[in-house]
């Protein structure tokens, strides 16, 4: 029982850092006029 509950919360981690990798690259996209000196170098 204990081990699901771990795996559970495990894969609820996994998914907000997908989310928030997600988020992440669609503001990328969204604004690359802010991000472009950090591209650029």
């Amino acid at each position: 029982m204990k081990l699901l509950i771990i795996e559970l919360e495990f894969t609820k981690m996994s998914l907000t850092f997908v989310h928030l990798l997600n988020s992440g690259l669609e503001t990328l996209r969204s604004s690359p006029r802010r991000f472009s000196p950090l591209l650029v170098d």
